[in-house]
């Protein structure tokens, strides 16, 4: 469906990681039913249209391949996405820009739970925190920071530098998910779970 010019929902089906998917697209040889002139030939420029990831939750990996990646955006940022076909001195590029309508958690399936392992205040200066928490899915369990200055990279917490004349103590919140799997066998999206520890004074 097209709303002022952007498809959505595009459909999206993850692998067997339950997050991993791709997105392809192609061009029309002709003007399709229900509009006017069907099946009139339509230009065609030479090449594969390209999918390139606008902005929302996802991250791109490459040759049209994407991976959800939760972020504390989520569940309030959708996912854009836009379709490029390179045009020629005869036929114009084509920029068709299309959305996920937020990234519906599964529903159907195998329940799952997360256990997060709380995670002590640590000492200004400290560089980097471990990250401890599993599924009863067995399914690989991620996170992303939900307050405070950190990141997460490879499935540990990078602690970024505290601007000067900052209150101590410094309140970090991150957030442990997993998406779960669509396909068979079905798993449910886990509830959410999230830990808070505290940047003491130096």
């Amino acid at each position: 469906m097209a709303y002022r010019g952007i498809t959505r929902p595009i459909p999206v089906k993850t692998g067997a990681d339950g997050i991993t998917f791709e997105l392809k697209g192609e061009m029309l040889a002709a003007i399709p039913e229900n509009f006017v002139a069907a099946g009139t030939p339509l230009a065609q420029a030479p090449g594969t249209p390209t999918v390139e990831w606008i902005c929302g939750p996802v991250t791109p990996l490459g040759q049209g391949r994407f991976r959800i990646a939760l972020d504390r955006s989520w569940p309030h940022s959708p996912a854009y996405f836009a379709l490029r076909q390179q045009g020629t001195p005869d036929i114009r590029p084509v920029v068709e820009p299309g959305g996920l309508n937020g990234l519906e958690p599964n529903t159907n399936g195998l329940k799952q739970s997360i256990t997060f392992a709380p995670i002590p205040d640590v000492p200004a200066g400290t560089k980097s925190v471990t990250l401890t928490a599993i599924s009863d899915s067995g399914m690989p369990v991620r996170f992303f920071v939900l307050a405070g200055p950190a990141v997460v990279e490879d499935g540990r917490l990078e602690l970024t530098p505290i601007p000067p004349r900052t209150r101590f103590p410094v309140n970090v919140t991150i957030t442990a998910w997993q998406w779960g799997r669509s396909e068979a066998p079905q798993v449910q999206t886990a509830p959410v779970q999230e830990r808070s520890f505290h940047i003491l004074k130096p």
